[in-house]
């Protein structure tokens, strides 16, 4: 099985970089986890077509493109 690329868009990043740094750690673990099976660590929202998954307190929203072997984080939100 191929391990997918991470690739984010400007406004994830942005959430992303202030992030506080405890939940950073976690962010990776998860992001660790999603590129060897991102189906696997999240939830599919039919209506929207999108991926949702909880890391710490935060949210990570993505989508898979498997014809580029590609998860795009639309959102890291902090929730907590």
């Amino acid at each position: 099985m191929a391990r997918y690329t991470i690739r984010w868009v400007t406004y994830a990043e942005q959430q992303r970089d202030t992030l506080p740094s405890e939940s950073r750690h976690d962010l990776e673990a998860l992001l660790n986890r999603l590129i060897n099976d991102p189906r696997r660590q999240g939830t599919y929202d039919k209506r929207t077509e999108l991926w949702r998954t909880v890391f710490g307190y935060g949210l990570l929203t993505y989508s898979i493109e498997d014809r580029w072997v590609t998860i795009t984080v639309l959102r890291a939100t902090w929730i907590g």
